[in-house]
């Protein structure tokens, strides 16, 4: 049996232990059923594997059914018993972590370690180790936004002065022309400014009100006395925000790579700017392909299935057995590769390569033997490989997932759109009638991403 069912039998029978003895010891029967009623509730938490519920409801079970025995006086056994319920709750909590600093000596059961997240830490003044402090570019993220502005105004400009007509971006000739009538200019530094200023010969008039408006909510703006120049800032509440995003953003990645490296025991923090990574240890290897790994920059790229090739089909049938890596196996799924006259869309049978997570193995090192192995395939020039973690049910009552290995997609190597096309991107969650969960993300792309998606 799983372990939470184990758990909720045991409360269950516990449950029923209470509500006999509130039966039999009539004097204290409130106490015994309030604990029955307590362990009845942890035994439906264990069931539906509520971790922190169950244990909270067990250990209050505890202390009233400690109350109600006869050991010395009540107000003594109510000490005893609460402080009974914090060291038990201490112990839970620090578990998994003495497990580790004794190297296995003091066993700690997976069921414990999965559900108690926290870990003490000992840090580099105690062990020694790595040190890392990683400066977010914030200038450079405003800069970013501040263009975006300068882009979005251009093209206002050329529409208020009848040069263009659309949201679309304008052909070249187009801001030819504007710089005839205007200069905008969006200087290095500072990163946070634009400049704007109407040529003679032009009316400023044209620089209305709702031209204003159109930025008034995130830039500033200081008008010289003849409206003809304007210095627009990017407001100290809107550059907050960037610079809280950037350096949130950065610490996610950095933790993402952190966690993908399996080290739990790494600190990460945020001082100002600044990103501090301290890895407690003193393999100088380890601490190389950390330094490596971590400092890799993150690129965004969409790219597209070829879904009209069967690639993998392709290998699965001239591939030799000694070739492959132990655990790999080939899947087919029907793949949509367009409509047909009646506009029903068509699919196609393709195949996929699936490398199944060995028992004495992590999933980051399935993932390095899948590519290895992809590494040695005769890939056309125009294509690439990319591969995806798959998880399996381990528990269908709680519906529990862990990966059980990567598989295979076969992608056109050119990427049809990138990072520096994408001015925002919002994840939301889906909270649509009928939905199970899920997550939407909202993208908002530059003029040389489009405007939709």
């Amino acid at each position: 049996m799983t372990p939470h069912v184990v758990l909720t039998v045991v409360f269950g029978a516990l449950s029923g232990l209470m509500l006999l003895l509130s039966g039999i010891q009539r004097s204290k029967r409130i106490a015994h059923f309030a604990a029955a009623v307590l362990f009845g509730c942890a035994a439906g938490a264990a069931w539906v594997d509520g971790f922190w519920p169950m244990v909270a409801l067990a250990l209050l079970g505890a202390w009233l059914a400690f109350a109600a025995t006869e050991i010395i006086d009540s107000s003594w056994r109510i000490r005893a018993g609460l402080t009974g319920v914090v060291v038990c709750l201490a112990a839970i909590v620090l578990w998994p972590t003495l497990s580790e600093g004794s190297g296995g000596r003091l066993p700690c059961p997976a069921y414990v370690k999965e559900h108690v997240s926290s870990r003490l830490v000992a840090g580099l003044d105690l062990r020694g180790g790595l040190r890392l402090v990683y400066t977010v570019d914030v200038d450079e993220a405003i800069k970013d936004k501040r263009d975006h502005y300068y882009e979005d105004m251009r093209l206002e400009l050329s529409k208020l002065f009848g040069l263009h007509k659309g949201d679309d971006l304008p052909p070249e000739e187009v801001f030819k022309k504007l710089r005839e009538k205007v200069e905008i200019e969006a200087p290095r530094r500072p990163a946070n400014s634009i400049h704007l200023r109407v040529k003679e010969g032009t009316d400023p008039a044209k620089l209305d009100d709702r031209f204003l408006e159109r930025f008034r909510a995130e830039l500033s703006y200081v008008r010289s006395p003849d409206s003809r120049s304007y210095d627009f800032q990017i407001r100290t509440a809107v550059e907050s925000q960037i610079r809280e995003r950037a350096v949130g953003q950065a610490r996610e990645i950095i933790h993402r790579r952190v966690d993908e490296l399996g080290l739990r025991e790494a600190a990460i923090s945020t001082r100002d700017e600044d990103i501090i990574i301290e890895v407690p240890g003193s393999d100088e290897k380890s601490f190389a392909n950390i330094r490596e790994i971590i400092s890799q920059t993150a690129r965004l790229e969409f790219k597209l299935l070829d879904d009209d090739t069967d690639f993998f089909g392709q290998i699965r049938s001239s591939a030799k057995e000694e070739t492959l890596p132990e655990g790999l196996e080939f899947y087919g799924e029907s793949a949509p590769v367009g409509k047909n006259a009646d506009g029903e869309v068509t699919t196609r049978q393709n195949t996929y390569a699936f490398l199944k997570k060995g028992p004495k193995e992590t999933i980051q090192q399935t993932y390095q033997r899948l590519r290895e192995w992809v590494a040695t395939l005769e890939i056309p020039p125009d294509r690439e490989v990319g591969f995806e973690v798959e998880y399996r049910t381990v528990d269908e009552v709680t519906q529990k997932q862990e990966e059980s290995g990567y598989r295979t997609f076969f992608l056109k190597s050119r990427a049809e759109i990138t990072g520096d096309m994408i001015r925002d991107a919002l994840a939301q969650p889906d909270q649509s009638q009928g939905s199970m969960g899920g997550w939407h993300v909202a993208l908002t792309f530059t003029d040389q991403g489009g405007r939709a998606f």
